[in-house]
């Protein structure tokens, strides 16, 4: 995978995520979305769109926990948990 279509498939992922009840980990994906300066344009605008969707419904806890993981992690780890 190269980063931005990884990071691509990545925010597909959170909105199945989502989709799937778990609001946590797709928040969190969001986050790293939005976080990776690979990042396609577009694939910043799902996550935003997502992130939205599902910030009021998480703690606050959760919300920063999600920001802090997506502004630390660096595409391979992500990748290697998630695109495997």
């Amino acid at each position: 995978w190269r980063p931005p279509e990884g990071i691509h498939a990545l925010a597909g992922l959170a909105r199945l995520l989502a989709a799937q009840g778990d609001s946590e980990g797709a928040y969190r994906l969001g986050n790293f979305v939005l976080a990776n300066s690979a990042s396609w344009q577009w694939s910043k605008d799902i996550a935003a769109d997502l992130l939205a969707q599902l910030e009021m419904g998480l703690s606050p806890e959760s919300v920063s926990a999600a920001r802090k993981w997506g502004n630390e992690k660096r595409f391979e780890e992500v990748a290697s948990q998630y695109l495997h």
